[in-house]
């Protein structure tokens, strides 16, 4: 596995671009099932939800990016589907996760999972919408 070079312009380019849109893949998702929820919603509850999924998912960019697990552009085209889908799906569960094992019985699985599949496919589409390209260094 090839070693980032965190002095690279393309580098840090290429983390504030794939942090934006993750950050956007998570969020994007809880917005929808919490716009569509019968009843009322806490707005503290959609901060939180929402702050924990764009963090959740802002640091797993940061760590695959610092050790390097990002496949290249000209990676296939499936392992670069998995590599921006399964973090997304990821992020929306682990922020639905609250910190005590009561509030985890007590979660609507159902939605929690539609919500990581919305996020998953909305990765997808921004995987075609927006493929990787080979950043070239600017002075």
């Amino acid at each position: 596995m090839p070693t980032p070079d965190l002095a690279s312009l393309s580098w840090w380019k290429d983390l504030q671009v794939r942090a934006f849109r993750n950050g956007l893949q998570a969020a994007v998702p809880i917005l929808v099932v919490l716009a569509s929820a019968t009843g009322t919603v806490d707005a503290k509850a959609i901060v939180f939800a929402i702050l924990g999924a764009v963090i959740a998912q802002l640091l797993l960019t940061v760590v695959r990016a610092v050790v390097a697990v990002t496949p290249p552009p000209g990676a296939p085209l499936w392992r670069q589907a998995l590599d921006r889908s399964v973090p997304a799906a990821v992020a929306v569960i682990a922020a639905a996760l609250p910190p005590d094992l009561t509030g985890i019985l007590a979660i609507h699985w159902t939605v929690t999972f539609w919500a990581a599949g919305a996020a998953a496919l909305l990765a997808l589409i921004h995987l075609r919408t927006d493929p990787p390209v080979v950043a070239v260094d600017t002075p």
